[in-house]
């Protein structure tokens, strides 16, 4: 038997950019940390 995922789909920008943004994400990557005063975004380095 296989597993399959059902959660959301990474390889979309405006879901990628809303889901990495929330905060209970952010805390279970531990990420964001320091509280920055901007949203995540693919060109935040």
């Amino acid at each position: 038997a296989s597993k399959i995922s059902i959660g959301v789909d990474v390889c979309m920008t405006y879901e990628r950019h809303f889901y990495f943004n929330l905060p209970e994400v952010q805390d279970a990557l531990h990420a964001n940390r320091t509280k920055l005063p901007y949203t995540w975004s693919m060109c935040s380095g």
